[in-house]
């Protein structure tokens, strides 16, 4: 109902400049499919709109207008992009949004008096002098992800038998560790991952549960 939405028309150079892997050609409209890593999903329909931030408005904003939302997505009212692909909200804000956020994610079982800041713009500096920080790593074929560099795991303070390099980026664009908050489960490389599992499994004196029998194989990654 808003006065200022209005749709991506199709087909258009608009649309054709969206990733191709998510926009699709329907009838006069843009539509897109996009799945997430946790197997969460959206589809509908590319919009313009105009986004307020603080006092700050920014019209012709590329937005996901969702009709079909299934996953793991709790009480949320919908999803911000916020990686390094050309359409995420921070990469279109771009030099007027500071090329820059940051945030502090509360725990879901926090109190509600507790929020999740998050700051864009000239607002998101870490000025306290208690903070590490670790630099973020870009990898070629992948741009829109945030890569951070995994020296190693330890358990009970315990640096795990893992060989070194083992987590980083390869020439070919495998490998390497992505930080993402949308994603609601760790994944592990099998190598990696069984060291963990192994150590864990010695540390706890504790029978494993079984696995459910009715549960195929496909739908069984290696989580933490």
């Amino acid at each position: 109902m808003s006065s200022s939405y209005r749709t991506i028309a199709c087909p258009s150079s608009q649309c054709q400049a969206i990733d191709p892997l998510i926009a699709i050609c329907a009838h006069t409209l843009c539509n897109y499919y996009y799945l997430y890593g946790d197997y969460s999903s959206t589809s509908g329909v590319f919009s313009y709109e105009t986004f307020t931030i603080s006092s700050q408005s920014f019209r012709d904003i590329v937005f996901g207008c969702g009709q079909d939302n299934g996953g793991n997505f709790g009480q949320g009212g919908g999803i911000i992009g916020f990686g390094r692909g050309s359409i995420s909200l921070i990469s279109q804000l771009g030099s007027s949004g500071g090329n820059k956020f940051s945030y502090c994610l509360m725990s879901v079982t926090d109190s509600p008096s507790k929020i999740s800041p998050l700051f864009i713009g000239e607002t998101a500096t870490l000025n306290a002098t208690t903070v590490s920080s670790t630099p973020l790593i870009q990898s070629s074929s992948r741009s829109s992800l945030y890569y951070l560099s995994l020296e190693g795991i330890s358990l009970g303070g315990q640096l795990l038998n893992i060989r070194a390099g083992a987590f980083d980026i390869q020439d070919d664009g495998s490998g390497g560790l992505v930080i993402d908050s949308g994603t609601t489960f760790t994944l592990l490389d099998e190598f990696g991952y069984n060291v963990l599992k192994e150590a864990l499994i010695s540390s706890i004196n504790l029978p494993q549960a079984e696995l459910p029998n009715n549960l195929p194989q496909a739908e069984l990654p290696n989580t933490l």
